[in-house]
């Protein structure tokens, strides 16, 4: 099921879809920059938010660029492989939550996911990093020292993608 999720996010990925996005540009530069300079483009050392085009990226998703962007250089691919990663490590960490397997298949087949999965943008890491809360949480209620893990996911989805600030404080009161 995973090497279908992946061959279903790895084909042609470099060009499909076609063009990249200002988003997913600025994620590869912003990565590029890190690498090279260990300053955002903006001249701003080791950022805690990446200051952007527009505004202050999250940093979850651009630090996590700078590896792909290292090893493989500056391309569409290179930048769209960290979404299909978090894409990844999500339909594992489902599998985790849920010990079945009919719904990591059905997350893996999902639209939703495989378009997430195929652009660079910030939904993914933020799907991962909380899904890691939850899996960590849930052992947690058996085995204690799992909750600072949970605690760890949690924090990262905060600032994996903005509405994580929103999102997982609201679901952790309720």
């Amino acid at each position: 099921m995973l090497l279908l999720a992946a061959l279903l996010r790895l084909i042609s990925l470099g060009t499909l879809p076609n063009g990249l996005h200002w988003d997913e540009m600025d994620t590869g530069y912003q990565a590029y920059s890190l690498l090279r300079t260990g300053k955002d483009y903006f001249n701003n050392p080791l950022p805690m938010f990446p200051h952007s085009f527009a505004d202050f990226r999250t940093p979850v998703f651009i630090y996590s660029a700078v590896p792909f962007v290292a090893f493989l250089g500056l391309s569409a691919t290179s930048v769209r492989l960290i979404a299909v990663t978090w894409g990844l490590v999500s339909i594992v960490l489902i599998y985790l939550l849920v010990r079945d397997w009919l719904a990591p298949l059905v997350f893996a087949l999902s639209p939703w996911h495989l378009q997430y999965s195929r652009k660079s943008v910030e939904t993914m890491s933020l799907t991962a990093t909380f899904l890691l809360g939850l899996v960590c949480f849930q052992r947690g209620l058996r085995q204690p020292r799992w909750l600072i893990l949970s605690a760890l996911g949690f924090g990262l989805a905060m600032s994996a993608y903005a509405p994580g600030k929103l999102f997982v404080p609201l679901f952790l009161l309720v």
